[in-house]
């Protein structure tokens, strides 16, 4: 991956096939039979973020190294809780990102 290069971890309700057709390689890490599935389906998000941020660096270039979702105003309402960002946060953390957190809305 070169600078400015991005990858998205997401969940199964992300749209990422209507995303792949600008061009960007679609990846299914989610046990669905595809062509580009070849991962178990108990893998989840946070161990395969564990795994890709063993395997390749992230760009010091960029100003955001990781973004989650923001919440729906009617989630914040709830005062839903997010517990698996703690885990990402860790994951940045020890790959040397000093701010980890959401930075951005997607």
């Amino acid at each position: 991956m070169g600078h400015g290069d991005e990858m998205v971890l997401a969940h199964a309700n992300f749209p990422m096939s209507s995303i792949c057709r600008c061009g960007t390689v679609e990846i299914q890490a989610d046990g669905q039979e595809s062509e580009s599935s070849c991962i178990p389906p108990d893998l989840g998000i946070p161990k395969l973020l564990e795994a890709v941020l063993k395997l390749l660096s992230l760009d010091t270039y960029v100003e955001s190294l990781g973004a989650v979702m923001e919440l729906v105003p009617n989630d914040k309402e709830r005062g839903l809780q997010t517990s698996v960002w703690k885990d990402y946060e860790i994951f940045l953390l020890q790959v040397g990102c000093t701010h980890p957190g959401k930075d951005r809305e997607i």
